[in-house]
């Protein structure tokens, strides 16, 4: 038989029986497209993990459906300086998942490993004066001078755990302990298996569901199996729009969108001898139909994109031009630059050929203006720990949660470079000095006009070439009631859902 006449048998088959659920109404299970595979949430910066660790830990705030700020495990907050300090109460009957009480002195562990010099995250904390725990139900944080994006955008970032085990790192790796809505139960091949926390006390209500289940499934297909076929209850921005649009005449499966605050797009080695070169960077973006991909590829579910920040947000810049398609001028940079005969490229990329598919078409119309590339595809983890440590030419990821412009200082200034998050290597003082004065600002349009500059001069330098937006899109089993997208795509609305 045709193996792709099979799959469809197969689909069918699947999707027939498919209102039979086999997961109990008490589980939620959460398809995921790669794998977790390091549980100590310090040390891991993909975005599953950045969701599997807002339902296992909190922080002192968290931003609502809404986008604003609210106390998480802090109960109160005190602003001591505006923009430069702040003070943060907490409740005397907070619990961590194993029972002990959590107080500010494990606050404090929690901020200053994360302010270490080994930290991923350090960077949030290059202007700090120092912490302060004077009470077992108190913590302050004061700033060498005013810079709000801190509380808005860095803060959020920051989970708390439990000293008396984070302190024994190859452990907590295998049984993280926290304070959120779920505990850590096991991990059964590529599944994690969580449990309702029952002290749990946040913004948020409690849990329907006993039970949360997060299951790898790499492949798209057999993700859009498992979904109809009722072994996952739902996928969030996890199927191609192709098969988001078979999901949707499925009738047992409820597909929701909303705009999405994610970047799809390629990462330059700014010291490559020829990506450095400002022409070759141009030409690379020139060549790319982004018109085309977005509607007929993705089937309208992105749109194209021309910054880093996404129309929705702000600060979003609407002046600056749309990316042209224009290979002619593309293959004239080129022959400026001396590469008239072209050269040879390689993209790093994640092995799911959702995104290996897009690419494609990329590098065709790359070879198409003469430059010949190679796609180098990995499993997730390898592929994101060789972008870490700059071992890439150019490399395809997504941004989310691009919310704050403060981002736009973790990705571009020069304090940045690795183990930072400027891993292209992007250098300009211009571009330093108006991050580190916008930072400053407290008054949204001045902000907003130093952000502008910042967007303009980085769109002209390309140390990122941008591809699209794509949608805020989860595709769930209608059984699955009260489901909400959170505008930064988290997963934690989902545990608040109910389920027939």
């Amino acid at each position: 038989m045709d193996p792709k006449f099979a799959q469809i048998i197969l689909a069918l088959s699947v999707a027939a029986c498919s209102k039979f659920s086999k997961i109990p109404t008490d589980t939620l299970v959460i398809g995921i497209e790669n794998e977790i595979k390091n549980l100590d949430v310090r040390f891991a910066s993909d975005a599953n993990s950045g969701n599997f660790a807002r339902l296992v830990f909190q922080g002192l705030v968290d931003y609502d459906s809404n986008l604003k700020i609210v106390g998480d495990l802090a109960s109160e907050i005190r602003e001591i300086i505006p923009g430069q300090a702040w003070e943060f109460k907490l409740p005397k009957n907070r619990k961590f998942h194993d029972g002990t009480p959590l107080t500010s002195t494990d606050i404090l562990y929690s901020f200053e490993q994360a302010a270490s010099a080994t930290s991923r995250i350090k960077s949030l904390f290059f202007d700090l004066s120092k912490f302060e725990n004077p009470d077992p139900y108190t913590f302050r944080i004061f700033l060498k001078k005013v810079r709000p994006a801190f509380y808005y955008s860095d803060l959020p970032v920051v989970k708390v755990f439990p000293k008396h085990l984070a302190i024994h790192t190859e452990t907590f790796a295998k049984d993280p302990i926290g304070s959120g809505p779920f505990r850590f139960l096991k991990k059964v091949g590529r599944d994690i298996k969580l449990e309702k926390w029952d002290n749990y006390f946040s913004h948020e209500k409690s849990s329907f569901y006993k039970n949360v289940i997060l299951r790898t499934l790499e492949d798209p297909t057999t993700r859009f199996l498992s979904l109809v076929g009722g072994d996952v209850d739902l996928l969030a921005n996890a199927l191609g729009p192709q098969k988001i649009k078979e999901a949707s005449r499925h009738s047992q499966i409820r597909v929701l969108s909303s705009p999405g605050s994610t970047l799809q797009y390629l990462g330059i080695n700014m010291r490559h001898p020829v990506l450095k070169i400002p022409k070759v960077r141009e030409a690379l973006s020139l060549a790319i139909d982004r018109k085309s991909i977005t509607e007929i590829k993705l089937k309208g579910m992105a749109q194209p994109a021309t910054s880093i920040l996404p129309p929705g947000n702000p600060y979003f810049v609407d002046s600056l031009d749309q990316i042209r398609f224009d290979p002619e001028l593309a293959r004239k940079l080129l022959k400026e630059a001396g590469f008239e005969k072209g050269f040879e490229i390689r993209i790093r990329s994640s092995s799911d050929k959702d995104t290996l598919s897009n690419l494609q078409l990329i590098a065709q119309s790359w070879r198409e203006i003469g430059v010949q590339v190679q796609i180098h595809s990995t499993e997730f983890a390898s592929f994101f720990a060789d972008v870490q440590k700059g071992n890439f030419e150019i490399f395809s990821l997504r941004l989310t949660a691009l919310m704050d412009p403060d981002i736009l200082s973790k990705l571009f200034h020069s304090r940045e470079f690795p183990p930072g998050r400027n891993r292209t290597f992007y250098l300009n003082p211009e571009v330093d000095r108006l991050l580190d004065l916008a930072a400053g600002e407290t008054q949204f349009e001045s902000r907003k006009d130093k952000y502008s500059a910042i967007q303009t001069l980085i769109f002209k330098d390309r140390p990122f070439i941008p591809l699209w937006y794509p949608s805020n899109i989860v595709v769930a089993n209608s059984k699955v009631y009260d489901l909400k997208v959170h505008p930064l795509g988290s997963w934690l609305p989902f545990v608040f859902s109910k389920k027939e």
